[in-house]
């Protein structure tokens, strides 16, 4: 984003957000506050979030700004997966499956992956995007693993197909990849 990859590391106790260039001289903190995840939205917009909010910049530290200053609880446990698509952020935790565009208006849930269980009940591994949509391959505490596909929208997310514990090893995890703008997956 601007001449400068971001990347989260851990300082010991918390993560920070980073940037470089590629050289020493200009590998700095960016952010020092306990930041999961960051993601260039477009060629203006750098968001980012962590467990209070979502937060984007124009590249400058001076250019920060909050999106969403208090994200609602079930937004954001720590472990979330994200991917930009169709200029939107998407991002996939335990307890929400939910979007932004950049503004507060634009930012809102797109979907329960739980079921109506709550909070630590599904666990999103992998989001790609195959054409006109997403899928999500997500472990269900106690019911297995499930592909779900999202148009981006609450109408057009749908939990696709199931695969109970029992034929899925521990050790495997179900995944996938895009072959022919086609989410091709295995478990």
């Amino acid at each position: 984003f601007k001449g400068y990859a971001y990347f989260a590391a851990l300082n010991g106790a918390y993560w920070q957000l980073w940037r470089t260039d590629g050289t020493p001289q200009h590998t700095e903190v960016f952010v020092d506050d306990n930041i999961y995840g960051a993601a260039e939205l477009n060629d203006s917009t750098l968001l980012f979030f962590n467990d209070q909010g979502l937060w984007k910049s124009d590249g400058t530290r001076a250019g920060i700004e909050a999106v969403v200053a208090d994200l609602p609880e079930d937004y954001i446990a720590g472990d979330e997966i994200y991917l930009v698509w169709n200029g939107n952020l998407f991002v996939g935790g335990e307890c929400a499956f939910w979007k932004s565009d950049g503004t507060a208006a634009g930012t809102g849930p797109v979907a329960d992956l739980s079921g109506g269980q709550g909070c630590g009940f599904a666990y999103p591994y992998d989001m790609l995007a195959a054409g006109h949509q997403l899928f999500l391959a997500v472990q269900h505490d106690g019911d297995g693993y499930a592909v779900w596909r999202s148009d981006g929208t609450p109408a057009g997310t749908l939990r696709l197909t199931d695969f109970a514990l029992c034929t899925v090893p521990d050790s495997l995890a179900i995944g996938g990849a895009v072959v022919g703008g086609r989410y091709l997956f295995s478990g």
